[in-house]
């Protein structure tokens, strides 16, 4: 029963999951764009002689990029998240012996490990972005300043 178990789960997180994400997704945008085109209609009826040209570009979602300091905000974000983890696992299993006597210390162990390696890894993309692109970020707040 325990094996059959096991199986659902992974089949549900595996395949369920994504398609009902990807279909949430898609419902939002999908009535986004609905709403965009009551609002066009509903002016054009009220008013036939508006620039639709003009009104689809208000209306338009704003699809500001990100900043390329707050992107990097972002992986340093991760990569403190990343490593607090990481470390609590692998301290759990190490120091924690009730942790090894419920479940197999080698999951926690393992997740540890990869958290910890992706979380050095994001904050040396952090910190070698941080350099690399160090004009780039002064001509961007140069740039929201004069705006």
């Amino acid at each position: 029963m325990e094996g059959v178990l096991s199986i659902v789960w992974l089949i549900g997180c595996s395949t369920i999951l994504p398609i009902v994400i990807i279909w949430f997704v898609t419902r939002k945008q999908i009535n986004e764009t609905n709403k965009r085109k009551d609002i066009i209609i509903a002016a054009l009826e009220k008013n036939p002689d508006i620039n639709v040209a003009e009104w689809l570009e208000k209306l338009a979602p704003q699809e500001k990029g990100k900043l390329i300091k707050e992107k990097l905000v972002a992986r340093l974000t991760w990569s403190i998240i990343l490593l607090v983890l990481g470390t609590g696992l692998i301290l759990a299993v190490v120091f924690v012996p009730q942790v090894s006597s419920v479940i197999e210390p080698v999951l926690p162990g393992f997740l540890g490990g990869t958290f910890l390696a992706i979380g050095i890894a994001l904050a040396v993309s952090f910190v070698y972005g941080k350099k690399y692109f160090a004009e780039e970020i002064e001509a961007e707040e140069r740039k929201t300043v004069q705006e």
